[in-house]
């Protein structure tokens, strides 16, 4: 596979092979994933709401 690497500059060039060797602990890798997640499309977030709405009033009932 290919990298086409989208430096303008000399500067821009030494930072990004410097990024080679940067290396990301999995506590790293949990926040991109958390900040970098695409939303759940409009019905998919409504039906998980209204399971764990129900979920957690059928819980009461029963407490």
């Amino acid at each position: 596979m290919r990298r086409t690497v989208g430096a303008k500059r000399v500067e821009q060039l030494n930072d990004n092979l410097g990024a080679v060797d940067v290396v990301l602990t999995d506590e790293d890798l949990c926040v991109l994933d958390g900040v970098s997640a695409i939303p759940a499309e409009y019905r998919g977030w409504v039906l998980n709401f209204w399971s764990q709405a129900c979920t957690a009033q059928l819980a009461a009932s029963c407490a």
